[in-house]
């Protein structure tokens, strides 16, 4: 076929596959463009050797942020995959070793746990599920921070900031729980908006010092330090007062609220533009993509630039929050506080004291429960949207009842008749071809919900499909954990999926380097979303698959055993089988309500945004569907502005894009009496010298002679009362300097 393409691939410009320059010591990878090129000879078979030499560091320059992430979540499942084989197919080999060889004849030498011995078919499996569930969580926690910190290295790079900030300004209001309580409790304002519109600076104090749970009141040491920071261009990793800003809110001042205020034409003569937004997720979103249609409270233009482009040094980069670590212990330890104390081997322990029926029983009941949590904590529901999806589910459904009757002949006597051996071979195969037949369902399910099923529609397209991104790495995510874990031959199937994932990469690197032209970069936004899905998935998925698994083979067998053979069938239920039932019921609610837990992951998905490459053109597609004239703004806050637009996009039209000096951005974060100059002070003369003692104290602090003057006409007495001779004051200099012509 490749030979055909190669002879083909010059006749015929629709045939899928990348055109390559030969004879070039530097190939130059292209694309067809609907013309006929002229030139050297073009081939197909060169893309071979090239899709594994080229590493998948050249795909983030030459392709995009999102191509990269996406190779690399995939050669991280990989090696899950292999972490899996290694942890489950070592120690069930090493039992395999030793099992005598004609029961390995009589169990179809099949590699499983139904070779571990008695007293450790259920402690062997419950000891690799923790192992597994706290290497794979550990991978999964360093693999996000390294996703967040390769996001900050892309997305807040010098380049892409100045592109935004010679058009943009941002700013921020209080935050929601702020903005609904505490500021109506504490300070009894009718309406934040008020007071940020009047520039009531002295409510505004009151709200950055007096509110103790605003999170933007930062002592001034701190603010100090970070502002001498960012001026001298200290270290981001020196350490600090700084330091401790976990999150830091975009703080207001007199001068930014009064520099709003202006009119809309002196505005457009400048041509910046101001974006108000309520909550600092949305602006985050806004600033960081460039999209200014993120529910704002008012877009304007603004005179002056005020650019905050030192923020993201202030982000957390290693740790979520001060108590991150904690989370991320619960992560590692509940389950194995969990997995532990139901596992059977505490059961074995207490044989005397539980009567067998009532064990198994319990057991069954328990591995039940445990399967519905499984289903629960992998939302297989919303894999029933196609006709695919539906038959994934229902062959993992049926799988469980061939399972069930498959682990008859397990624990059978080896004197029963042979017939019941045949029924049990019988049932065997048609379990391993339900396996093999969910494989290859989800396989199918994997590649169609890839947005592209055929290699044709990938080549017209020519876009990576970002909408069906979480949904085809979950489709991913369940036909390796699932298929693994729930298999009757673990190893068989893990070797299957670890040869479907190397297929898988490479399919995906090929389309990436030759086929995908134009991508719109979302910055790995799903990306993040898939490393939440699998940490779920590798607490609740595989190890509860697993032991329920697990336990419905070793003990259902035993439990049907006894109902066929009529042993041990003469005593009643117990008072302890009561307890079982109770200390599960327990442990379920337990279970599902400490699932919080697992989402430690999840507020670091806070710090950056999605592109929503759908509002791009928004106005232009409103125009298209019959809106054609902007819509007044939604918000009522927004109609206090005379100025306002309804998006970014109409407001483009009046920006004037133009370089900004980097010397506002050094002042962005001070305060309006440590921005501006001092105001002068005139000092009444006194009797007892005390004003002149303050003026030499403030021309001390400000360092200037002219910034403080006592006298000049003005005097007061004992009694405290101040007087003033007009015409000593108007011949002064300095009050002339400054303006004062009337006392």
């Amino acid at each position: 076929m490749l030979a055909i393409l190669d002879l083909l691939w010059p006749t015929n410009p629709l045939v899928y596959g990348p055109i390559v320059v030969w004879f070039c010591i530097r190939p130059l990878f292209t694309f067809y463009s609907g013309k006929r090129t002229h030139g050297p000879p073009r081939g197909f078979l060169i893309w071979i050797p090239r899709v594994f030499l080229i590493d998948s560091r050249t795909i983030l320059t030459t392709n995009s942020l999102e191509a990269y992430l996406l190779l690399r979540f995939q050669k991280f499942c990989l090696a899950l995959c292999v972490l899996a084989i290694v942890v489950y197919g070592v120690p069930l080999g090493w039992v395999y070793q030793r099992v005598p060889i004609p029961l390995r004849v009589y169990r179809y030498g099949r590699i499983s746990f139904y070779n571990v011995p008695k007293g450790w078919n259920l402690l062997l499996p419950t000891l690799l599920c923790i192992l597994y569930t706290v290497i794979s969580l550990y991978a999964i926690v360093h693999e996000t921070y390294f996703y967040h910190r390769a996001r900050d290295a892309v997305m807040l790079r010098s380049g892409m900031l100045e592109r935004v900030s010679t058009r943009t300004v941002l700013f921020k209001t209080l935050t929601r729980n702020i903005y609904e309580d505490d500021i109506r409790d504490e300070l009894g304002a009718a309406d934040i908006e008020d007071v940020l519109i009047q520039c009531d600076t002295t409510r505004l104090e009151d709200i950055f010092y007096q509110v103790p749970h605003f999170r933007g009141a930062v002592e001034r040491g701190l603010l100090r330090s970070m502002r001498h920071r960012l001026r001298t261009g200290t270290d981001s990793s020196d350490p600090g007062p700084a330091q401790c800003l976990q999150w830091l809110d975009f703080m207001w001042n007199a001068v930014i609220l009064e520099r709003m205020k202006l009119e809309k034409d002196e505005a457009l003569e400048t041509g910046f533009v101001f974006v108000l937004f309520r909550d600092f997720r949305t602006a985050m979103k806004a600033y960081l993509c460039n999209d200014y249609t993120l529910e704002p409270i008012a877009i304007g233009v603004k005179p002056r630039d005020l650019l905050y482009d030192n923020f993201h040094d202030l982000l957390p980069k290693d740790r979520l929050s001060n108590d991150g670590w904690r989370n991320h212990l619960l992560a590692l330890l509940v389950p194995v506080a969990f997995y532990v104390p139901f596992s059977s081997w505490l059961v074995y322990l207490a044989k005397d004291i539980l009567s067998r029926v009532t064990r198994d029983v319990t057991l069954v009941f328990l591995a039940l429960c445990m399967r519905w949590l499984a289903m629960q904590g992998l939302q297989l529901r919303r894999l029933q949207r196609s006709v695919v999806d539906r038959l994934s589910m229902n062959m993992l459904l049926e799988m469980d009842l061939y399972t069930i009757f498959l682990v008859c002949g397990g624990f059978f006597d080896p004197k029963m008749p042979v017939v019941l051996h045949d029924i049990t071979n019988a049932i065997y195969i048609v379990a391993i071809q339900a396996d093999l037949l969910i494989f290859v369902s989800l396989t199918f399910a994997l590649l169609a919900k890839a947005g592209a099923i055929t290699p044709r529609e990938i080549w017209e397209s020519r876009q990576l499909p970002k909408n069906n991104l979480t949904v085809r790495y979950k489709t991913f995510i369940l036909a390796l954990i699932l298929i693994m874990t729930a298999s009757p031959i673990v190893p068989l199937i893990g070797i299957g999926c670890f040869l479907f994932l190397v297929i898988n990469y490479f399919y995906w690197k090929y389309n990436l380097l030759y086929v995908f032209a134009d991508v719109d970069d979302s910055f790995g936004f799903y990306h993040g979303e898939s490393l939440l899905w699998l940490c779920r998935c590798a607490v609740w998925g595989g190890p509860m698959q697993l032991l329920s698994t697990v336990w419905v083979k070793h003990n259902f067998a035993e439990i049907i055993h006894k109902f066929m053979w009529r042993r041990s069938l003469d005593r009643g239920l117990r008072a302890d089988f009561v307890v079982c039932i109770v200390a599960l019921a327990i442990f379920v609610l337990l279970s599902m309500c400490t699932q919080h837990y697992y989402d430690f992951i999840e507020p670091l998905m806070n710090l950056h945004p999605c592109i929503i490459s759908d509002d791009t053109h928004r106005l232009e597609r409103d125009i298209r569907d019959g809106f054609y004239s902007p819509r007044p703004p939604k918000h009522v806050f927004a109609r206090l502005y005379r100025f306002i637009w309804p998006d970014y996009a109409t407001i483009r039209e009046f920006v004037n894009p133009r370089t900004c000096p980097p010397a506002p951005n050094l002042d962005a974060y001070l305060r309006p009496w440590e921005e501006m100059d001092p105001f002068p002070i005139w000092l009444p003369e006194d009797p007892d010298g005390i004003a002149e003692e303050m003026a030499e104290t403030i021309r001390d602090t400000f360092d200037s002679d002219d910034s403080c003057v006592v006298g000049c006409g003005a005097y007061m007495d004992r009694k405290g009362k101040i007087h003033l001779d007009e015409m000593e004051a108007s011949q002064n200099d300095w009050l002339r300097g400054i303006g004062m012509r009337d006392a």
